[in-house]
């Protein structure tokens, strides 16, 4: 392998008037959750475009529960037991989860860690929690985010008098529980590399992003239904906060992730400390919303000098991506949301 393509919130469902189709298939892919709210349809996309990769999970997994019957809901387990039937470890394409004992796979000679990896909801706001107070944290993330009314985490029986089983919704403290098992997972992994003769080089696949400077060069602006404050708020429903502990992983090479759609250009790659790891974020978002402006589908890690590269989009889709962001700007401005 001399390179790998990064992807990540293609968002099928939500863009279903923008279809998606990868121009390579052959080319190692790593997609880096929330494919789709609808699990079948991420499903068949990836089946179509990707032969080769690595796949994680996002938070948007639990969507497809939306306006189903309590009988015909999944739990967060029974998601993470499709998507691994559908794409096995020992398959060319892997589903990889830290947090069900699916942590890791070798493939021509690079280390891949995937997980969703959540959040631990110890990350910093400058404005309202600066101490990163993950009860704080957690709260506000229980009040606006989506993720807890579709999501549950186990069934209870016996049936009830309609004949659908009882459920436990998805809380932020079950987040915070995977993303330390997923933490520990990794942790060892890593640690086991570095103590070989010869550390095999790592890349690490979640959707959460790792660092948070991430959220400081988010051009992301909300929409007239959505306060201000919404993205402040939620900080700690988006990232991490572990510089300090990739600096002491030295076997890293590059870290891709996914969740925050609108990153500033230069963000998308970059190293961000020197020596460090490349660090790629490439998501497409909710197209209808301008997030897709500087999405790219041919984006690639080169294996070995660690550099980000693209091909660059023709004329036309330039001219469509711009089109589509512009229309969504003046329709912002013409409510008075920009401050």
């Amino acid at each position: 392998m001399d390179k790998f393509r990064v992807i990540s919130d293609l968002h099928l469902d939500i863009n279903e008037k923008y279809p998606l189709e990868l121009k390579d298939k052959d080319a190692f892919t790593i997609v880096c959750g929330d494919t789709a709210g609808e699990t079948e349809l991420g499903i068949e996309w990836i089946r179509a475009n990707v032969r080769r990769g690595i796949v994680v999970n996002g938070n948007h997994m639990p969507y497809r529960n939306a306006g189903r019957p309590l009988k015909d809901q999944k739990t967060m387990d029974e998601f993470r037991r499709w998507l691994a039937e559908e794409f096995p470890l020992d398959a060319d394409v892997s589903y990889l989860d830290a947090e069900v004992g699916r942590p890791a796979k070798v493939v021509d000679g690079i280390l891949f860690l995937g997980s969703c990896f959540y959040t631990d909801f110890r990350i910093s706001e400058p404005t309202w929690n600066p101490d990163g107070d993950p009860a704080l944290n957690m709260a506000a993330s229980e009040r606006r985010m989506n993720d807890y009314r579709f999501g549950v985490t186990s069934r209870s029986f016996p049936l009830g008098p309609d004949e659908a089983p009882s459920y436990e919704p998805l809380r932020p403290r079950d987040l915070a529980e995977w993303n330390a098992r997923a933490f520990r997972e990794f942790d060892r992994i890593l640690s086991e590399n570095e103590a070989r003769p010869d550390p095999l080089p790592a890349v690490l696949a979640t959707h959460y992003p790792l660092v948070r400077d991430i959220l400081e060069h988010n051009f992301y602006v909300e929409p007239p239904s959505e306060a201000r404050s919404y993205r402040e708020f939620t900080w700690g429903s988006y990232a991490n906060d572990l510089a300090g502990w990739l600096k002491g992983h030295p076997s890293v090479k590059c870290a891709c992730s996914g969740h925050v759609h609108d990153p500033e250009k230069d963000f998308r790659a970059r190293t961000p400390w020197p020596g460090g790891p490349l660090m790629v974020h490439n998501p497409r978002g909710y197209v209808a919303h301008g997030h897709a402006r500087w999405f790219n589908a041919e984006t690639f890690v080169d294996v070995g000098a660690w550099t980000c590269s693209e091909t660059p989009p023709t004329e036309a889709e330039e001219a469509e991506r711009k089109r589509i962001s512009d229309e969504y700007f003046r329709k912002l401005m013409a409510f008075g949301c920009f401050f």
